[in-house]
């Protein structure tokens, strides 16, 4: 390989690598989303059941407490609606694996082929890095914070 190869190659690996983190990242991002909204889901749906239990048992003060409960519990899924938010970062974990396998079939079967210096130059700068800058506004959500669960 020559030295413009080698280093579409090692340009295309990294691009490899972003992608994994990123796609781990999404998917971990999506994952505490899916856990925040069942768990609020469930703390309104308990609270319901309790105030209504406790509407036969006339005690007021029980049933408000537990009404607003589920109101605040109700009006935070409404207003966050982290279902979205998770079918989002996990929508975006997918796109990003689609992008790190197409980086490693690119390096390991494209660039093996022996085709031109111009032609991988092209495939690098308009397929896949042109991918990463689209994707970044395209699937609706920020990108995750750094968490030590995507390295590992």
């Amino acid at each position: 390989m020559t030295d413009v190869t080698e280093a579409i190659v090692t340009e295309a690996k990294r691009l490899e690598e972003d992608a994994l983190y990123s796609a781990k990242g999404h998917f971990e991002a999506a994952t505490r989303w899916e856990r925040f909204n069942l768990a609020v889901g469930l703390l309104a749906t308990v609270a319901a059941a309790l105030a209504a239990v406790f509407t036969l048992s006339h005690n007021d003060v029980v049933v408000i407490l537990l009404a607003v409960l589920v109101s605040i519990s109700s009006g935070v899924i409404t207003f966050l609606n982290p279902n979205k938010i998770a079918a989002s970062h996990h929508r975006a974990g997918i796109e990003y694996n689609a992008i790190r396998n197409k980086a490693r079939i690119f390096y390991e079967i494209e660039c093996r082929s022996g085709d031109a210096t111009d032609h991988l130059t092209v495939l690098v700068s308009a397929e896949l890095g042109g991918e990463v800058k689209r994707s970044r506004g395209f699937w609706g959500c920020a990108p995750p914070p750094l968490v030590p669960e995507a390295r590992g």
